[in-house]
């Protein structure tokens, strides 16, 4: 039986509040295998000044509520940018975040190539997984608003493409066969395994 919402984890949003002060943070989890019922038992927000609270005043200062679960982590992510720029939280002096999600916070442009190099260490002598192999292996079409098509093969070239590492936008739209993406003002669609681009 399937404890997870979305597959392997069960992407959340939630509400922390700091009782001696009223302050509260709004975040969310969509880590593989997370569930709610982690929340204030193994995890305890990414904040650092939630973190600095904690060591302050103890973890029974908090109180904390799962506010809405979601299918994906996409609709998760968005939920929670929609939620922080309702609040204003980065200019709102009750709330602890520091960023209205989104690109405020998400980083989505290309990797470094310090990070890259890191990244490739970390891999090296690992073998390739088969999801890894087949995300290589697909073509991908992009269809941009000015009418230019491009075939780009391979997960990792396209998300360098369109400038930005959100994958699971990107999964959800190919699912849809011919997904719009806003951000980016681009279709996408992947090809059949036949295809193939001719020079």
């Amino acid at each position: 039986m399937n404890i997870y919402t979305a597959v392997d984890r069960t992407p959340y949003t939630y509400i922390i509040t700091h009782i001696p002060s009223g302050l509260r943070y709004y975040g969310s989890r969509y880590s593989k295998h997370c569930q709610p019922v982690d929340l204030w038992v193994k995890y305890f927000t990414s904040s650092q000044k939630i973190y600095e609270l904690i060591t302050q005043d103890g973890i029974d200062s908090f109180t904390f509520n799962v506010r809405k679960t979601f299918t994906t982590v996409a609709e998760c992510r968005h939920w929670e940018s929609r939620f922080l720029h309702k609040i204003d939280a980065r200019s709102n002096p009750l709330w602890i975040n520091a960023h209205n999600g989104g690109s405020d916070f998400y980083n989505i442009s290309p990797a470094s190539n310090i990070t890259k190099q890191r990244m490739s260490k970390v891999r090296l002598g690992k073998p390739k997984s088969e999801s890894m192999k087949l995300n290589a292996m697909w073509y991908y079409e992009l269809k941009f608003a000015g009418g230019t098509v491009e075939y780009i093969k391979g997960k990792v070239n396209v998300l360098e493409r369109l400038n930005r590492k959100d994958w699971e936008t990107i999964r959800v739209c190919i699912q849809k066969k011919n997904g719009f993406i806003p951000r980016s003002n681009v279709y996408i669609r992947r090809m059949p395994k036949t295809f193939t681009v001719g020079f």
